[in-house]
Order: C-alpha cells, then sequence, then structure tokens
C-alpha cells in the first residue's frame, strides 16, 4: 500500500515523453511550424498536468504512508491501554512465563492470546499488504520478545498440532513468520 505507484524517475521519462509526443504532434499538425504558439501553448499544458499528476501521486504515496503507520499504532496503543496485555508481556519479558499443564483454561492464557492475537493483527496486515515491514518498527521489541520465547514457541508448537490436526490455520502462524522476517532483516 504504501509502494508509489511509480517512482520520481519513471515520472519524469514519462513526462518528457508526453512532452516529446505533444512537440510532434504539434509540428505535424501545422506546416507553420514555426508560428511558436502552436506548439509552445499544448506543450506547458501537458506540462502543468504532468506535473499535477506527480503531486497527486506523491499526496497519495504520502497519505498512504501515513494510514499503514497509524495502522500500527492503532495496535500498538491497544497493547500500551490494555492492563491484561501489560501483565501477560511483562510476564514474558521477565522470564515468568511457564507453558505449563495448568496454563490451559487459566487467566494466563486468556491474557497471553489477547497479547499474541493483538500483534498477530499487526501480521495480518502486513501479509495482505497493508503496512510494510518499516511500518512494523514500533512494534519489532515486542514482536521479537514474544516469539522468541521459549515457553511461548512450546505453545505456539501445541496450537500448531492442534491446527494441523483440525486442518485449519495456526492462528498465530503469521506472527511467527513476522517475527522471522524481522529477525532476518537485523
Amino acid at each position: 500500500m504504501q509502494k508509489a505507484l511509480f517512482s520520481h524517475r519513471f515520472f519524469w521519462i514519462c513526462a518528457g515523453a508526453v512532452f516529446i509526443f505533444a512537440l510532434v504532434n504539434a509540428a505535424s499538425a501545422d506546416p507553420h511550424f514555426r508560428n511558436p504558439y502552436v506548439w509552445i501553448i499544448p506543450s506547458i499544458g501537458v506540462l502543468i498536468a504532468a506535473v499535477a499528476l506527480g503531486l497527486n501521486a506523491w499526496q497519495m504515496w504520502r497519505a498512504n504512508a501515513l494510514t499503514s503507520c497509524s495502522l500500527v499504532m492503532k495496535r500498538m496503543d491497544a497493547y500500551i491501554r490494555d492492563k491484561e496485555m501489560q501483565r501477560a508481556f511483562l510476564r514474558i519479558e521477565y522470564g515468568e512465563f511457564k507453558y505449563t499443564a495448568d496454563f490451559h483454561g487459566s487467566n494466563i492464557e486468556s491474557e497471553t492470546d489477547k497479547l499474541l492475537y493483538n500483534f498477530s493483527m499487526i501480521a495480518r496486515m502486513k501479509e495482505r499488504g497493508l503496512i510494510t515491514l518499516k511500518d512494523v518498527e514500533f512494534a519489532k521489541y515486542q514482536i521479537l520478545r514474544i516469539c522468541e520465547d521459549e515457553e511461548i514457541q512450546q505453545y505456539f508448537k501445541f496450537i500448531n498440532d492442534f491446527a494441523r490436526r483440525q486442518g485449519i490455520r495456526h492462528p498465530y502462524q503469521g506472527l511467527q513468520d513476522l517475527a522471522r522476517q524481522i529477525s532476518m532483516k537485523k
């Protein structure tokens, strides 16, 4: 979404081609090409239109960048404002999270799933092309801390086995994939 429809270089090549095309058309339309008004006025009009198109494309690119950044910021804001997600993250952060038999059905599981789901939404947006890896910059630390935790990886393995038996996609697979992409980018 954040990628421009075309690069600046491509824009100027196209603008130059349109200018030459207008010049050639003006020259072929008027056998008395010496009259500058025949080709200067249409050429100026084409250049103004090309500049307007370029400015519009730039404005669209900036608006898309702002929108994609705000998508990530909304997820981060939800994380920061939610006490349960904060508790879940701090358990992971300080090595207090343990994936044991009493985990399932507990408040800790609920809080952990809420945290994982929140960051999985960022991964889903990345998968669908709504945001780029650069947009994920705000959440990189949390994503890596969560996904690189050994206890969380055991939980992911449990969910993955369950999802495979059910023939469905692991709900946090996108989050794990995003963490791998971030790690490779380091």
